[in-house]
Formats: C-alpha cells, structure tokens, sequence
C-alpha cells in the first residue's frame, strides 16, 4: 500500500472542513453524471455503486496515497479527484464480467491509410472511421500512459468531444501540453489497435 506524501498531507490539510463538504457534493454529482453518461446499469450486487461510492473511494485514495496529487502542477484539489474519480468508474465497469458498456472513438486521424487498414477492433457501423474501443482496451490504454494520470484524464476528455482549448483551461495547462497528449494517445491506440 502507497503512503501519502508528506508536503501532499500538508496541503490537504490547509482544505477547511465546509470546502470538503462543498467538495465531496460537487464530487458525487460529477460522479452521478458520468454514470448517467456512460449508461451504467448495475447488474449484479458487485455492481451496485453510486456516485456517493466512487466519489468515497477517490477521496480515500487521494489521502492513502494510491493516488498521487500534483498539487503544483494541478492546484485544484476538485479537478484531481474528478480525474481519480472517472478512473475508479472506468475500472469499475471493465472489472463488471457482465458489463456490456463500450466506448466509442471516432475522432482519430490516422497518419495514412495503411495505420486505418491495419486495424484489428474496427466496428460495423455505417461510419467506416468510427471505432469501437471495448472496456478491455480502455485498461491497455490506461496502461500505456504510465505514470502519466494526468494525461489519460486529458485524453478521455478529449475523446469526449471536449475541445483541447477547454481542457488547457480546465486543468489550467499550455494549449500545447493538451495537443501532445492527444497525439500520445493517438499513438497508443494505433500501437493497440494494429496488427
């Protein structure tokens, strides 16, 4: 088990008991939406998680120290947990053997057209381009980031159709830091998804 950081415990700290409260009910709602989004439909008793749950376990893995806060680089304590957060959900659906969720992705631009031919996961959908990434996948391209947490949440943004302006400003970084995790996880997903 992770021990938190010291200078990190110090900064939590300095966090007043009524800017928790306010915290952990913009968490849940943040948590309850992306439920809601993903379609998420409990169907077995491991399943049965709320908003109020994943917004819980964030909060308890930021203070054990599973996971880590870059309070320099990310100062708001909200957006960190609301990264921890989308993640916990996603592992939690893949965990779900009956999960029947999927993601799709169908903003990728491919280099050239031998990267698009090669690909193995490739949904029958009218739209030749669109991509159908299941939950197996999502646990390779987390994988694939590494260390870099940050950038798998800017990443998932970015797949959900959130211009890379608005995400420099929401995780208050360079316009072009968001422009090269794009492209990372471009490539990633070329090296997953190619023979």
């Amino acid at each position: 088990m992770a021990v938190i950081d010291p200078q990190t415990f110090e900064q939590l700290k300095l966090i007043s008991e009524k800017e928790w409260g306010i915290i952990f009910k913009e968490l849940v709602i943040y948590c309850e939406l992306r439920l809601t989004k993903i379609g998420f439909v409990p169907r077995t008793e491991k399943d049965v998680k709320n908003g109020e749950d994943f917004a819980n376990d964030a909060i308890e893995k930021l203070f054990n120290g599973d996971r880590a806060w870059d309070f320099i680089r990310f100062p708001d304590v909200l957006i960190h947990l609301k990264g921890v957060a989308k993640s916990l959900i996603w592992s939690h659906i893949k965990s779900s053997l009956r999960s029947t969720v999927k993601k799709e992705l169908t903003s990728i631009v491919f280099d050239d057209s031998e990267d698009f031919e090669s690909f193995s996961d490739i949904a029958t959908t009218e739209d030749p381009e669109t991509i159908i990434i299941s939950d197996e996948n999502w646990k390779d391209i987390e994988n694939h980031f590494g260390g870099d947490s940050d950038g798998f949440i800017m990443f998932c943004d970015w797949i959900d159709e959130v211009p890379a302006r608005d995400i420099a400003k929401k995780y208050n970084v360079d316009v072009a830091a968001v422009y090269n995790t794009i492209k990372k996880g471009k490539r990633i997903i070329t090296k997953i998804f190619t023979i």
